[in-house]
């Protein structure tokens, strides 16, 4: 008679399947966008409870060990708009441990990088650089060019956080070529929209709107609905810079729609709270609040490090 082990195994193998098909329609872009989320969204409690399960046998079971290192990559794209960080970083640690105990190098640095994502989301910065700095040294050392790519994408983005834009400039450039070399069409799109941050930061602000004009022209032609969100959004804060509010604004409302598709909470608030400051600036100061408010809400909720910025806001109209 089968153990309940291996029953509960074959359970995590079947859902790791069916997570990992959610993953794979959901990067095709397009209407899988919406497809791979639903296919989630039905089967979230058992890929939950599949994940429980095969991480709590991975410290002595090698095909446990293989699943648990293979939920968090197998769903990736997914869990950025439905886990919390925190509980990213569970699964993620957990993961790192057990493609440790496997000796398998590749997915140590990819659960690496994720890590570090997951730290920067939560503003800790110096874990953010310390797992990105392993991700990068485990593909170099591997010789692999794409995760090279990726790695020093996410370690930009924590100098950035860090306030060292010169650096992550650097670390951008890096990126950008790699993407180029290997015609990585998705990365290089978003190699773009990163300088195109770092660049509007130091004041450059034409060189930034060029970069998030080329990262949106790319993200489009992808499918990528999250990206162009995020490059939409951006070319609203880069027109905003230049005092062309009604047009910011315009951009901010197209990222709103593209963030509530998706079920993206942060790209939500950002796109809320970047409205807000257009509102005020055209004069409709009621609209204004109503977007900083909900703006709040969603940022409060998910422990958004940047929180503090639209109660500023609001205790600037008298509203905190």
């Amino acid at each position: 008679m089968p153990s309940l082990r291996a029953a509960q195994l074959r359970h995590a193998s079947h859902y790791n399947g069916l997570l990992s098909a959610s993953g794979q329609m959901f990067r095709q872009g397009g209407e899988g966008v919406a497809g791979g989320l639903r296919l989630f969204d039905q089967n979230e409690g058992n890929i939950r409870a599949a994940w429980a399960r095969a991480s709590s046998y991975a410290s002595d079971d090698a095909r446990a060990a293989g699943l648990c290192s293979s939920f968090p990559g197998a769903g990736a794209h997914l869990f950025f708009l439905r886990q919390h960080p925190r509980e990213r970083i569970h699964w993620l640690k957990a993961a790192l441990h057990a493609a440790r105990r496997l000796e398998q190098r590749e997915l140590e640095g990819r659960h690496a990088g994720n890590l570090g994502v997951a730290c920067w989301a939560l503003g800790d910065t110096a874990g953010a650089v310390e797992y990105c700095e392993l991700d990068l040294r485990i593909a170099r050392e591997l010789g692999d060019r794409v995760g090279e790519s990726s790695a020093l994408n996410n370690l930009a983005n924590a100098y950035y956080s860090a306030g060292d834009l010169r650096k992550a400039i650097e670390l951008y450039e890096q990126q950008l070529a790699i993407t180029r070399e290997v015609a990585d069409r998705q990365g290089e799109g978003v190699a773009l929209n990163n300088l195109g941050n770092a660049y509007g930061d130091l004041g450059e602000t034409e060189r930034s709107a060029g970069c998030y004009r080329q990262s949106l022209a790319i993200k489009r032609e992808v499918g990528d609905r999250q990206g162009e969100g995020n490059a939409v959004g951006n070319l609203g804060i880069a027109c905003a810079e230049m005092g062309e509010y009604g047009r910011a604004l315009r951009h901010y409302e197209q990222q709103l729609a593209i963030t509530r598709e998706l079920g993206d909470r942060r790209g939500e608030g950002n796109a809320l709270f970047n409205a807000s400051q257009a509102l005020d600036r055209l004069g409709r100061r009621a609209e204004a609040i109503a977007h900083a408010r909900a703006a709040l809400r969603i940022r409060v909720e998910i422990e958004d490090p940047n929180a503090g910025k639209v109660r500023a806001a609001l205790d600037e109209w008298g509203q905190a």
